[in-house]
């Protein structure tokens, strides 16, 4: 298995990645260009890293770099993970957040974090499994906005 963070040159990398493990839906899969993807990758605070078998994607991870107010570090947001169902239990989870655990460690980021929800048992196991400490207080509460149209 291959693990690694795409550049703004392998959009179309990314973009096999995304439609064949998130966008079913026709219309979504159309608008997401190639172009936009280079664009995401070429930002330095994007991360967007791939699991590949055998020259195809089985699974995904995308985190965000945040700057903060109160010192000169900044955290990485883990904001979305997927692996394909036939590759589920193989640690592909485990690799990928291996390679932004030391991404954060090269960048010598404060902190990383995940939200995810007590019903998500797998995604639990893979985050203990791979050094992720649970909040605690157990109170976090995570609230979404939406813009009105």
């Amino acid at each position: 298995m291959l693990v690694r963070r795409l550049q703004s040159e392998d959009s179309a990398l990314a973009r096999k990645a995304v439609l064949e493990l998130k966008i079913r839906d026709s219309a979504l899969s159309e608008s997401l260009s190639v172009d936009y993807l280079s664009t995401f990758l070429g930002r330095s605070e994007n991360y967007f890293i791939v699991a590949m078998i055998d020259e195809s994607p089985v699974g995904y991870l995308v985190a965000y770099e945040l700057g903060r107010i109160d010192r000169h570090q900044t955290m990485i947001l883990c904001y979305e993970l997927r692996v394909a169902k036939a590759h589920r239990r193989m640690r592909v989870g485990t690799a990928m957040i291996t390679l932004l655990r030391s991404l954060c460690d090269q960048r010598k980021v404060l902190k990383m974090w995940v939200h995810t929800t007590k019903s998500n048992v797998a995604a639990i196991r893979l985050y203990e499994s791979t050094g992720g400490v649970a909040d605690p207080s157990g109170d976090e509460i995570t609230y979404v906005y939406t813009p009105e149209l």
